[in-house]
């Protein structure tokens, strides 16, 4: 019986890391429109996104990617330019350390004070821990490269 939990746990925490990553595509234009647009240029973004429960928002991840693609955009290139075919991917990123190493620390604390001094309340501290160490949410690292278009 324990096994099997300790499976069940276990299978249950990589699903929940493989939904975690991000991999979107966002603005694509198709063959008609291609030929109405120039493209002039590319551009690409890194920024940290946190992801609460482990499940990526897309719809705000791919709002503030174009955003920053769309500023680097009318930078460099007016304010005709615009980004299609952008790429969205997700990966890790160091605050993820701090995360679940505050996370583990809580956890660590909570057993052994729990076994030392008996206590089943500090037991709560360690499942709090481990709670926030894996199950409230993850960091992660967004890189966004589109294509800069302009339109007349």
């Amino acid at each position: 019986m324990k096994k099997m939990r300790l499976t069940f746990l276990s299978g249950v925490l990589l699903v929940i890391f493989f939904v975690s990553c991000v991999s979107f595509r966002d603005r694509e234009i198709d063959v008609r429109e291609r030929s109405s647009v120039k493209v002039v240029d590319s551009a690409t973004v890194e920024f940290n996104k946190w992801q609460l429960f482990n499940i990526p928002s897309s719809k705000r991840i791919k709002n503030e990617a174009y955003t920053k693609l769309k500023k680097i955009a009318q930078e460099n290139h007016g304010v005709n330019a615009d980004v299609v075919n952008i790429v969205i991917t997700g990966s890790w990123t160091p605050l993820e350390f701090i995360h679940i190493g505050v996370g583990t620390g809580f956890a660590v604390l909570g057993v052994i004070t729990g076994i030392d001094q008996n206590n089943p309340a500090n037991f709560v501290v360690g499942g709090s821990g481990l709670l926030l160490a894996f199950g409230i949410g993850n960091w992660q690292r967004i890189t966004a490269t589109g294509d800069i278009v302009l339109y007349d």
